[in-house]
């Protein structure tokens, strides 16, 4: 924890570009820690084209969610949500890094990544969104795949 050293506190404000965001803490019925940070509300840019980015990802058009918007979104950092069709794609998804980078520095502003989605968890009983984000190679050429988190929806 970031605060380690410091009395304990229910709530504290980070002071970033997009003004203060309060960030506050609890602890859950187990004694287990948990923090919650208010978003500044989104805002949206760029639809991208489909086919452009599944070009850019090594991936079909169909891998894609056709009906979704890939579009720019930001809450203070940009990133291009990326609708995947299905969990297995996302897995297996290791585009070359290099690739990414000229498109997203031909389309989007700087600092902008990719940010991927799927409805698909695996277990249709369950609803919760699964997003992943790119995490680089050592040499910076094809990704090592994704890092993970589920959201419940």
């Amino acid at each position: 924890m970031v605060l380690r050293n410091r009395a304990p506190a229910s709530e504290i404000a980070l002071d970033l570009q997009v003004g203060k965001i309060p960030v506050s803490f609890s602890t859950d019925a187990q004694g287990n820690p948990f923090g919650e940070m208010h978003q500044v509300d989104p805002t949206f840019g760029l639809v991208h084209d489909h086919a452009a980015v599944a070009e850019a990802l090594d991936l079909k058009p169909d891998d894609l969610v056709a009906e979704w918007p890939i579009q720019n979104v930001s809450t203070g950092l940009l990133f291009a949500i990326v609708p995947i069709r299905e969990l297995r794609t996302l897995h297996e998804l290791k585009p070359d890094l290099r690739k990414v980078r000229s498109y997203l520095d031909r389309t989007s502003p700087p600092y902008c990544d990719f940010y991927f989605v799927t409805r698909d968890t695996g277990a249709p009983d369950v609803g919760v969104l699964k997003i992943g984000t790119l995490s680089p190679g050592a040499s910076g050429g094809r990704s090592r795949g994704l890092r993970f988190s589920s959201v419940a929806t």
